[in-house]
């Protein structure tokens, strides 16, 4: 009895089922067997019409050691079959030297090569940085005089002009006029006989200033000063000028950088004061004066001003530069006359709980706020 199966290969053949008792068994077609004799035998040295196998031919071309040295002009399989493929695939028209796709056809000889140039070596330096204006330390011991007498707390740089001026400097035993003179640590410079030195221990001192007080380091009539009153032994001077009859918020230091800042307009330092006068302020007046007035010494600037609304002989009024005897000269300049002039702060200062004519330390925090409104970092 004979049946068809299907073999892991996708092929049908025919086989032979076989019962023998129970169990039946496949017996394959006769042609699947063949024996290995029925198969020609081809030895590799036997002198036979047929033509040799291809492994045949391979160990025969291989070369024995003694001709290895010897040339050789016939060519190999593998290189005639490479010869043939690139023939075929490139086919030429007409023209000489252009394939049929269009490229051109150039020889080995004919090849521009370009050489690779090797990458530069990175360099082992360091990375290169920003460019920064690096003084040196020559530089840094090199500064103006008047900075210099501003620094030894003599007095700030305006003044520290004036001393120039009038010949109360010397240098190494010279006198010196020319503000523009620069001096080292290792100059000699006195004021007025006595030496400066260039140490800087800054102090910062906040005094409630009283009536019949000048302000001034020193007076020629005599009168009582602030420095008077401020028992020091370093040198300092008052940060600018309050009259004579004006009371209040006066700073006392020897930072002269410090001074200059808080005292030059550009900075608009804020000055409170409050007013008393012999008469109302009228709301016209204030607002002409908020506004800005034309005085001897040129036009002022914007300010702002309250009128007290229960008493109008009060006012006050917050100014952001510092003109001599200003808040007085406006006032005056509309008929009123000042009776009390008290200024409550100046730069965020105030006197609070210092009683007239007492003074004190400056904390660390106010320090750092009095910079930082003179933009000093």
């Amino acid at each position: 009895m004979r049946a068809t199966t299907f073999k892991s290969n996708g092929k049908f053949s025919k086989s032979s089922t076989v019962k023998s008792g129970s169990r039946p068994y496949k017996v394959k077609s006769e042609d699947k067997f063949k024996k290995a004799s029925d198969k020609p035998k081809l030895g590799r040295f036997k002198k036979d019409d047929s033509k040799p196998s291809e492994s045949a031919f391979k160990k025969s071309t291989k070369r024995s050691p003694a001709s290895r040295f010897k040339k050789d002009n016939s060519k190999s399989a593998d290189t005639a079959f490479k010869e043939s493929k690139n023939s075929t695939l490139k086919k030429k028209d007409d023209r000489s030297g252009v394939d049929k796709i269009g490229k051109e056809i150039r020889k080995p000889s004919e090849r521009n090569y370009t050489k690779r140039t090797e990458k530069p070596a990175k360099s082992t330096s360091a990375r290169p940085t920003k460019s920064r204006a690096v003084k040196s330390e020559a530089d840094e011991n090199v500064l103006r005089l008047n900075k210099a007498l501003a620094d030894g707390g003599v007095a700030s740089r305006r003044k520290a002009d004036e001393l120039i001026k009038s010949g109360a400097v010397s240098v190494n035993k010279k006198i010196v006029t020319d503000l523009a003179t620069r001096v080292s640590k290792s100059d000699f410079i006195t004021v007025n006989g006595d030496p400066i030195t260039f140490y800087k221990h800054n102090t910062y001192l906040i005094l409630n200033k009283p009536k019949d007080v000048i302000t001034s380091a020193s007076d020629e009539l005599g009168r009582k000063t602030v420095l008077d009153i401020i028992r020091s032994r370093t040198r300092l001077f008052p940060v600018g000028r309050l009259d004579r009859n004006t009371t209040g918020v006066l700073l006392i230091t020897n930072d002269g950088e410090l001074t200059n800042r808080l005292t030059h307009p550009s900075f608009e330092i804020e000055r409170t004061y409050f007013v008393t006068t012999d008469s109302a302020l009228t709301a016209e007046h204030a607002k002409r004066i908020s506004e800005g007035v034309e005085l001897e010494d040129g036009l002022t600037q914007p300010c702002e001003i309250f009128i007290h609304p229960e008493n109008r002989l009060k006012s006050v009024i917050t100014l952001h530069e510092g003109k001599n005897r200003e808040v007085r000269r406006l006032y005056e300049h509309f008929g009123y006359k000042v009776k009390s002039l008290d200024r409550k702060s100046f730069a965020g200062l105030t006197v609070t709980g210092l009683a007239r004519g007492e003074y004190r330390h400056l904390t660390t925090r106010e320090v750092f706020k009095l910079k930082r409104f003179a933009k000093m970092g």
